[in-house]
């Protein structure tokens, strides 16, 4: 297990990285900070607080950070509804504010909880900027930023849909991003160490805000499929007609004389 310096973090948005002439890659050298984020940093610090004084030993450690990878997580890959994942955050029975004060406070704690999750919704959306909170240690120059538990939170997110994620890591495009945070998450760590390889472990927090888009634009592709298929299964069921409707005013096939609504018509007129 790594051995890091022990200090109280302060979150950090790492954007996805950009080189110098403007365009995306994976392996960038420069990270681009995020300069205002949709929700502020009192904010942030009060939704941790919630997360501590409501579920401080639930599997996101009541850590923003993580919160930050779970709800990504959640966003990024197959279909997990609010009242699944809520409790993760508050605990059990917490989304319907049975164990909060008042409902005035449950309100408050789930309208900073949903514009989190709309913020990183608009991220992973058409012409959003993804980012991850990572945690940073000291100050500059000596600061130390680290990935870890927004990794953690991200696997916390995997969880609730484990045998999915299982089946579709089958699929080397998408364990190709997904491993990196899978890594980081371990008790191991990924091979970049942030003391022992700093630029190789900063390439990595570049990287992996790419990592969430590439997985999310596997999973959105996954059920455009999904919506194709079940589109072209119910067409192939469309009952039709064996022959052409006879008009009921027409000559009877049957060569009586009559019209077809007063001859063999099952809806014959007497």
């Amino acid at each position: 297990m790594r051995a890091l310096p022990k200090s109280l973090p302060t979150p950090i948005a790492v954007s996805e990285a950009v080189n110098n002439e403007g365009s995306k890659t994976p392996w960038a050298k420069k990270r681009v900070m995020r300069a205002t984020p949709r929700i502020s940093k009192r904010e942030r610090n009060k939704l941790e607080s919630l997360m501590e004084s409501r579920y401080p030993d639930g599997p996101l450690d009541a850590s923003i950070s993580r919160l930050h990878g779970f709800l990504t997580c959640v966003v990024s890959g197959p279909m997990v509804v609010p009242s699944e994942w809520i409790p993760v955050v508050f605990g059990e029975n917490e989304s319907d504010g049975s164990a909060w004060e008042s409902m005035d406070k449950a309100r408050d704690a789930m309208t900073l909880l949903m514009s989190f999750y709309n913020e990183i919704c608009t991220d992973l959306g058409p012409g959003g900027r993804p980012s991850i909170l990572i945690d940073r240690i000291g100050e500059p120059p000596d600061a130390l930023d680290l990935a870890i538990d927004w990794c953690r939170g991200y696997l916390v997110g995997v969880s609730l849909r484990a045998d999915e994620w299982k089946d579709a890591l089958g699929d080397p495009d998408l364990a190709r991003v997904f491993d990196p945070i899978a890594a980081e998450a371990s008790t191991k760590g990924s091979d970049a160490h942030p003391i022992n390889d700093p630029v190789g472990y900063a390439e990595l927090l570049d990287f992996l805000p790419e990592c969430a888009v590439k997985i999310a634009e596997w999973w959105r592709l996954k059920l455009v499929v999904w919506m194709q298929a079940q589109q072209s299964t119910a067409t192939s069921g469309t009952v039709r007609r064996a022959k052409p409707k006879v008009s009921p005013n027409a000559s009877c096939e049957c060569g009586s004389g009559k019209k077809y609504k007063r001859c063999c018509s099952p809806l014959q007129v007497v």
